[in-house]
């Protein structure tokens, strides 16, 4: 059982750094109200981007999205 999760665990692994070596150096825009200072009204979602990486014909999921948040 144990050997069975390691070698999907694997594959499915494998399967992600091929679709992120294609998404690599590719640019998204998503568009979301702001105030004037720049902060927004409303946020960024996995969802909105797996929808938007399908648009360009990209095949992932919400799931595999990771969303690092900066702080300006």
């Amino acid at each position: 059982m144990k050997v069975e999760l390691e070698a999907r665990n694997l594959e499915l692994k494998g399967d992600a750094q091929k679709v992120a070596d294609k998404l690599n150096g590719q640019s998204f825009t998503v568009l979301r109200q702001a105030a004037e200072g720049g902060q927004l009204y409303g946020s960024v979602s996995p969802r909105d981007i797996a929808v938007l990486a399908s648009d360009k014909g990209f095949a992932l999921s919400r799931s595999q999205i990771a969303l690092n948040t900066q702080s300006r």
